[in-house]
């Protein structure tokens, strides 16, 4: 139920700061700093995989457990265990 609360509640209050931002600045200003944003984003998340991706292809060529590359989020057993064998097949 709080999840749902939270994808209801998030984007209403995102759109209702647009309205705001856009009311002090103007419309073109506030729609070129959503897509200067959006285009950010988009260069951060598609650098940041390529390289975990390319850590991941490493981690299986010196045959070491998956979770090394993925950081400090991962160090439970449950999250490396499904695939810490899937260097044995490689």
């Amino acid at each position: 139920m709080r999840l749902l609360i939270v994808f209801i509640a998030v984007p209403l209050i995102e759109i209702g700061l647009f309205i705001q931002v856009g009311g002090i600045i103007g419309l073109w200003p506030t729609l070129l700093i959503v897509l200067i944003t959006a285009i950010t984003g988009t260069w951060l998340v598609r650098s940041q995989g390529a390289q975990t991706l390319a850590n991941l292809q490493g981690s299986f060529h010196k045959h070491e457990r998956p979770n090394r590359t993925f950081g400090p989020w991962c160090n439970d057993p449950f999250c490396w265990r499904p695939t810490s064998y899937a260097w044995v097949f490689y």
